[in-house]
């Protein structure tokens, strides 16, 4: 993947600004950045559809709705002062992972200024989503571990499981996993069973609007 610079980097003859900046759907096929600034590589979706796999790859950069650094004159010769250096404060997203949909956009036209401006959740993915909700489910039930009833942390349903079901049509019918890891943290703690400080119903699906 690029480093800044040359992301940065004035553009040449050949790349000359594009009559349509966008914005466009994209798919994520890379996320791995050396530079450790959130820079993704993605394929540009066709605007009139086509397979995941076609498109034109390119690197966009992180835009944040929120970011600052303090002043750079105000910087000192003091390599061990916090209060005579640099500060950067602001929002900072977790880059998302290949196979997620995003929206890019080119500014000015030119792939040089891609940047990733948001995401696109795929269509029912969204129960893990903010807080890691508790759901009751076939497996939970037949898990002698815990007492019938208890409401487990979940992940999402399985797509490939299934696919085709009758009962996809409401997938609040869908049995789900249980989300294993933070399922033993809460039971080592003691708090499996607590709805208050352990186990939350909250997430995006729990009512609408969420």
């Amino acid at each position: 993947m690029a480093t800044p610079d040359e992301i940065n980097r004035p553009s040449s003859s050949i790349d000359q600004p594009d009559p349509d900046p966008g914005p466009f759907l994209a798919i994520v096929v890379g996320n791995n950045d050396p530079s450790m600034m959130g820079v993704i590589e993605v394929r540009i979706l066709r605007p009139g559809g086509g397979d995941r796999g076609e498109g034109e790859v390119l690197q966009a950069r992180y835009l944040s709705p929120f970011y600052g650094v303090t002043d750079v004159w105000h910087v000192k010769k003091d390599p061990n002062s916090y209060g005579n250096t640099q500060k950067s404060y602001g929002m900072w997203m977790v880059p998302p992972d290949t196979g997620t949909t995003v929206m890019v956009i080119k500014v000015q036209g030119s792939a040089k200024g891609l940047f990733w401006i948001g995401c696109v959740p795929d269509h029912n993915m969204n129960f893990m989503t903010p807080g890691l909700a508790a759901f009751r489910t076939v497996s939970d039930l037949d898990d002698a571990t815990y007492s019938a009833g208890t409401a487990l942390p979940v992940a999402e349903y399985n797509k490939v499981v299934n696919e085709g079901s009758t009962t996809t049509s409401d997938p609040e019918k869908i049995p789900k996993p249980t989300h294993t890891y933070f399922t033993s943290a809460l039971a080592g703690q003691g708090l499996i069973k607590d709805d208050i400080r352990g186990t939350t119903t909250s997430s995006a699906r729990r009512e609408s609007p969420s």
